[in-house]
């Protein structure tokens, strides 16, 4: 049930959730507006075409914010629910951001990763799913716990499961930083030349080598 207004401003945790379409967040943010109200924390994901909104405002006094949220949510076919909440904002605590990279992940990999946190001490905080073809990854942002025994912990666990690869970085705005990777190629990545490859694709393989092996040997 809503918390009742009273003539102290008041912290809420508004969440929202149902089926997501277009104006939803856009009609909240509306309402909040026009009360004065202050935001103080939002988060928002899809699923499937399903929307969950959480939003944590501080009431206004003497305005009847909470019984308008309702009936925008009434209105919009959303299910909405609040929570009283610490008007203290919850500290920032830099921690690791944990991707997850397999062929096909599975309940068995997920389990293993998320028990691998769970047993060094530390907490995921959020979940995203960052690729579904041609490999699937997950990133875990995990808070708290013992960093070498998170590191431990994990590696154990995808030297026990051949379709889970794992990686971990420290959380932080560096991390989002765009990175230029060079590598060679031929040899490495893959084992032909690519010369060669796209030589045989246009029908003068034999002409290339040759002239590649002169280049080699001097002879250009």
């Amino acid at each position: 049930m809503p918390p009742s207004d009273d003539d102290d401003p008041q912290t809420v945790l508004i969440r929202v959730s149902g089926p997501d379409h277009p104006g939803v967040t856009a009609g909240l943010m509306s309402i909040l507006d026009d009360a004065g109200a202050e935001v103080q924390d939002i988060e928002q994901i899809v699923i499937r075409s399903q929307l969950t909104l959480g939003v944590v405002v501080e009431v206004p006094e003497g305005r009847d914010l909470l019984k308008d949220v309702l009936l925008f949510g009434w209105e919009q076919g959303m299910h909405i629910d609040f929570e009283p909440v610490s008007s203290t904002p919850t500290p920032v605590v830099r921690g690791h951001a944990v991707t997850l990279v397999g062929p096909d992940l599975h309940p068995a990999e997920l389990r293993a990763a998320s028990t691998a946190i769970a047993e060094a001490g530390a907490n995921i905080h959020r979940i995203i799913r960052l690729s579904r073809y041609p490999v699937m990854s997950y990133e875990l942002l995990v808070r708290d716990g013992d960093e070498h025994k998170l590191r431990t912990n994990l590696l154990h666990a995808a030297a026990q499961n051949p379709g889970l690869d794992v990686a971990i970085q420290q959380e932080g705005l560096g991390r989002r930083a765009k990175r230029l990777v060079v590598l060679d190629v031929d040899s490495t990545l893959i084992q032909d030349e690519v010369i060669d490859l796209l030589a045989a694709e246009a029908g003068c393989l034999e002409e290339v080598q040759r002239i590649t092996r002169d280049a080699m040997e001097g002879g250009i």
